[in-house]
């Protein structure tokens, strides 16, 4: 869950960095759809993006070279030089949604086998084949269990 959660992290904040530089109007989620797609491949034609190399619109790669004015944070995240988290544009809350871990569904309790008077439970190891004689086609083979 943690590079999933981390995945999101990163793509939010990508998002963030298109939308500052104003090539991105939509909703800052971690999606990486088809508006952020678009947005990215503007930024990738604009001079402020080299010398990173143009990747028809996937996600900044995390090794270098970075575009200009971007650079690495310790945390792992793209940062904008001289812009502070801050001033970034906000996190939708879908976004917000996806970086909250979210608690397990408890499993149900399993059913209680119980038997049936008269029933065969042996384990089918080998299913009877049964051949269509009339049908040319391989198709019409059909396998019936031992137990139906």
């Amino acid at each position: 869950m943690k590079d999933v959660i981390g995945g999101i992290k990163v793509l939010i904040r990508q998002q963030q960095i298109l939308a500052h530089f104003g090539f991105y109007n939509g909703k800052i989620d971690g999606r990486w759809g088809p508006k952020t797609v678009e947005a990215k491949k503007e930024y990738e034609r604009d001079k402020r993006f080299k010398p990173a190399v143009p990747n028809f619109g996937q996600p900044i790669s995390s090794k270098p070279p970075y575009p200009t004015g971007l650079y690495m944070g310790s945390d792992g995240l793209l940062m904008i030089k001289n812009v502070d988290v801050e001033d970034l544009p906000v996190v939708h809350d879908i976004g917000k949604e996806a970086l909250t871990p979210k608690q397990a569904k408890p499993l149900p309790k399993p059913v209680p086998f119980v038997e049936m008077e008269g029933t065969d439970l042996t384990p089918v190891t080998e299913p009877t084949v049964y051949h269509n004689e009339t049908m040319k086609d391989i198709d019409d083979l059909v396998i019936k269990s031992d137990i139906l």
